[in-house]
């Protein structure tokens, strides 16, 4: 819009010259042969502003034309000085294209020529000067607004950066709290069971012996047996409680990555799992990603636990451009996971499909029962 309106003003101001022109008409020419040229004059000036200003708006051979096309209006006026008075509307294109110098041997080279009234131009040469400058004002106006623009791009780049940052340190400090929470309960229960438990143990045992050797104790040290008793039973449901909260299989697995060069994507979509099936699928899939680590050119390893209505189901697939080689005395690894998939009824699958693939599918059944320690 502003140079449409510094274009306005450029062509008043060559109407102007133009009314001086006509006034003064150079010597030797006819009035009516001075009009028409005047007319052709500021026609073809105003389709040639009019082509530089569309081909500015298009691609780089357009940006091309709407250089040269100005340039080449500015020449024809010395081969047709009737049509001096609108070189200021040429000139302001050749200036608003950045190349105002070739504008100033046109208007000099006029004046010496003398082959058109003094006053004609003085006017084209003074209102050249005046657009050349209005041009020169809006391109530096439209460089302070490209630069603002870009400013504006680059902070609001650096902002979405920086919200990735909040939200990836947000999500790492949740992850670090809830392993943090994981580890302080597994402590406890280890604790608890260190010393409370052996020491509760060993009472039981002395009650148990007191009541061997002195039997007519009985109704004073049964109490104290059967408290006792109660006090390990409570206990030692706390610490299997305590070390089945300690297991947090989604935040374990978010942690596989880190540290080392390949990204790990968590796809969590199932409950509370049992502590064995979750400690299982944590061992399986932290040897799936060192598998993949030792093995494959893969950047990204996507994880993926599902509850289905009658199984627990871990998928482990990574973006491995080829099938890992096979080396000779290889397949721990992967025999490892079979083991703990059938230790537990499940079935494993592992195979090479646009990345290497590990899958497991564990039974929903009752997992703790038989394998819970006493104190």
């Amino acid at each position: 819009m502003d140079r449409i309106a510094d274009k306005a003003v450029a062509l008043a101001l060559c109407c102007v010259a133009a009314g001086a022109a006509q006034a003064i008409p150079a010597a030797g020419a006819a009035r009516t042969a001075d009009s028409t040229a005047l007319v052709v004059g500021g026609l073809a000036a105003i389709l040639i502003s009019t082509l530089a200003e569309l081909a500015r708006r298009s691609d780089w051979t357009g940006a091309a034309l709407a250089r040269v096309a100005p340039v080449a209006g500015c020449l024809a006026v010395l081969a047709w000085p009737e049509a001096l008075p609108w070189l200021p509307l040429l000139v302001y294109d050749v200036f608003a294209s950045g190349v105002p110098w070739l504008a100033a041997p046109a208007v000099a080279w006029l004046g010496v020529l003398g082959r058109a009234p003094g006053l004609t131009v003085a006017c084209a040469a003074v209102f050249s000067g005046i657009v050349g400058v209005l041009a020169w004002r809006t391109r530096r106006f439209g460089a302070v607004i490209n630069s603002y623009r870009d400013l504006r791009d680059q902070l609001a780049a650096a902002s979405q950066r920086l919200r990735r940052l909040n939200t990836d340190l947000a999500e790492r400090q949740e992850l670090e709290v809830r392993l943090a929470t994981a580890d302080e309960r597994s402590r406890i229960a280890r604790e608890i069971h260190d010393n409370a438990g052996h020491l509760l143990t060993r009472s039981v045992l002395q009650t148990q012996a007191l009541l061997v050797a002195r039997p007519e104790l009985s109704p004073e040290i049964t109490p104290v047996a059967a408290t006792l008793a109660e006090a390990m039973d409570t206990i030692r449901q706390s610490v299997h409680n305590l070390r089945d909260q300690a297991v947090d299989t989604e935040a374990s697995l978010a942690a596989l990555g880190e540290g080392t060069s390949l990204r790990v994507a968590v796809d969590y979509q199932a409950g509370t799992l049992p502590p064995l099936v979750g400690r299982a699928f944590t061992a399986i899939a932290r040897e799936a990603v060192a598998n993949t680590l030792r093995h494959s050119d893969a950047r990204v390893a996507r994880i993926g636990v599902v509850e289905r209505p009658g199984v627990y189901q871990l998928t482990v697939h990574d973006d491995g451009s080829a099938p890992p080689a096979p080396a000779s005395g290889s397949g721990m690894g992967l025999a490892t996971i079979e083991e703990r998939a059938r230790a537990l009824g499940g079935v494993f699958k592992a195979g090479y499909d646009a990345g290497f693939t590990v899958f497991v599918s564990i039974p929903r059944v009752d997992h703790g029962l038989d394998q819970q320690e006493d104190l």
